[in-house]
């Protein structure tokens, strides 16, 4: 199976600001919180003055308030990586297309993973209550966890490896002929990441959203699949992602078809090597059978949380 034209390992051309303010634009100003400055746009974000301007002539979304703009981060984020700055979310993305080979040898890579997380909202009275995921214990990858202090956990894995797979996808594989060619990845705030409409209408998603459609969809296909989630375990810093799961051989196997066919468009993987159909053995530590569930909550709420991974 392939995804349309899966490009080599050379890192695409940035897009232009005028076609990244029309995706962008697909997103409704009610999802959005404008809290970043503009100062903030250059340091976290490297959009200089000359090309803010150059946005913001294109239509992108503004607030205009006594401390001077703000935008929105969503947006930030997605236009740093449609324009290739050099952004912490680029930087990111090559960790983690570097990551993937890291799970090709039969023993699986062992990696260490600090989860520090922080308060979720610093403004509610009294101390914090930080839970840890029951999934996070129970993961067979799990070799050792320590608590190293309320909010601090040390996790040691051996991540499953394995030669190159190709799964496939049963009666869903015209789907995903049609579905990856035409959906983007795009960054995407948490009340739309469930919802299926905005995706089919705009053409948008990010892992969580591919991730519902691939399941409802194999699903409606007599596929075996179920969703996953967990981190995609890269160095020196691991990230929160979704993927499904589908049966084969007798066993589940991680499938991403989504974010493989996004990393190839980037230029970050070389499609021909990893294809939509191939399982991305030893990155994928699941923790959780939902779409999207937090690794540490605080009070009950989602706690953000670093992730550094030696």
């Amino acid at each position: 199976m392939t995804s349309g034209s899966q490009p080599s390992a050379r890192e695409a051309t940035p897009c232009a600001p005028a076609d990244v303010i029309e995706h962008i634009r697909r997103v409704p100003d009610s999802f959005r919180v404008f809290t970043v400055t503009e100062e903030l746009t250059w340091r976290f974000y490297q959009l200089p003055p000359s090309l803010l301007e150059q946005l913001l002539d294109e239509g992108l979304p503004v607030r205009t308030g006594a401390d001077g703009l703000t935008f929105d981060r969503k947006d930030l984020e997605n236009l740093s990586l449609a324009l290739r700055t050099s952004s912490p979310q680029l930087s990111g993305l090559r960790l983690m297309a570097a990551a993937l080979a890291a799970g090709e040898s039969g023993t699986g890579p062992v990696r260490t993973v600090e989860l520090t997380a922080r308060c979720y909202d610093p403004s509610h009275p009294g101390d914090c209550r930080f839970e840890l995921l029951p999934g996070v214990r129970s993961s067979p990858e799990v070799m050792d966890l320590q608590t190293l202090a309320r909010n601090r956990h040390r996790v040691r894995l051996r991540l499953r490896g394995r030669p190159p797979v190709r799964l496939s996808f049963g009666g869903m594989k015209t789907d995903l002929l049609d579905f990856l060619p035409r959906t983007r990845f795009h960054h995407l705030p948490a009340d739309l990441a469930s919802d299926l409409g905005f995706m089919r209408e705009t053409g948008l998603a990010d892992c969580r959203l591919a991730c519902r459609y691939l399941v409802a969809r194999g699903e409606e296909c007599g596929v075996l699949i179920r969703p996953a989630s967990g981190l995609f375990v890269s160095r020196p810093f691991s990230a929160v992602h979704s993927w499904v799961e589908v049966f084969q051989d007798d066993e589940w196997l991680p499938a991403d078809p989504f974010f493989l066919t996004a990393l190839a468009r980037w230029g970050l993987i070389d499609g021909a090597d990893w294809p939509a159909d191939r399982s991305p053995t030893g990155v994928c530590w699941k923790v959780s059978s939902l779409y999207e569930e937090p690794l540490v909550s605080d009070r009950r709420h989602r706690a953000p949380v670093s992730l550094l991974t030696r």
